[in-house]
C-alpha cells in the first residue's frame, strides 16, 4: 500500500479530517523547540490525539505530547512524530467508550500513518496507556501492524495487562524497554 500524499511531510505539520475531530499524524520539529541537532527520528503511538496541533509552522502543545518531546530529546531526536490507534481527538480518554467503535477510529489513515512512522523513525515508542476493552480488536490489529513491520519497538513502561504505560504518568527518567507487539 503506498502512502497518500497528506501522510507525508517535510515541515511541522499535523494531518485532520476534513471535520477536524480525527487527527492521523502530528510531526514536530525539535531542533525548532530547543532540542539537538541529532538528525534521528523518533515515533510515538498514543491512544488517541487530544488538543495538541500545528498552527502556523509553530507548535501548540498539549501535556503528553510535552512529555513525549522530552522523552523524544532524551533518545537525542530531532524530530517527533506523534499517531495514534484510535484517530478521534478528545482530551478525556474516557470519552471514547461513548463512540461506537469503529467510529472512533474513524479515519483508515491512521494505519498507513503508524506505518510510514515506525518504518522510517529510528526509535519507536508506544505509549498508549490502558485500553478500554471495547478497542481489543483495534489494540490486536495494531500489535500485528507493529509486528509486520518488524523493527524494534519500546515502551517506557509495560503494564500489568502487557501494554505500554502513558508517558504521563511516568517520571521524566524512565528508562526504555523492549516491547513485543
Amino acid at each position: 500500500m503506498s502512502v497518500p500524499a497528506i501522510a507525508r511531510f517535510s515541515d511541522d505539520g499535523a494531518t485532520y479530517a476534513p471535520d477536524g475531530r480525527y487527527r492521523a499524524w502530528l510531526q514536530v520539529s525539535l531542533s525548532q523547540n530547543g532540542g539537538g541537532c541529532w538528525p534521528r527520528t523518533c515515533a510515538g503511538l498514543m491512544m488517541n490525539p487530544s488538543t495538541a496541533r500545528v498552527e502556523n509552522g509553530h507548535l501548540i502543545s498539549d501535556p503528553t505530547v510535552t512529555r513525549l518531546i522530552g522523552f523524544a530529546r532524551r533518545e537525542r531526536c530531532d524530530r517527533l512524530i506523534v499517531v495514534n490507534v484510535l484517530g478521534l481527538r478528545l482530551t478525556d480518554s474516557k470519552q471514547l467508550v461513548r463512540y461506537r467503535y469503529p467510529a472512533s477510529v474513524g479515519n483508515p489513515l491512521n494505519d498507513v500513518c503508524i506505518r510510514e512512522a515506525f518504518t522510517t523513525a529510528d526509535v519507536r515508542i508506544v505509549a498508549w496507556g490502558k485500553m478500554h476493552k471495547m478497542f481489543d480488536e483495534r489494540v490486536a490489529a495494531v500489535r500485528t501492524l507493529l509486528r509486520d513491520i518488524g523493527k524494534p519497538v519500546y515502551a517506557l513502561k509495560i503494564n500489568s495487562d502487557g501494554g505500554p504505560g502513558h508517558p504521563l504518568y511516568l517520571p521524566s527518567g524512565a528508562e526504555l524497554r523492549e516491547w513485543a507487539p
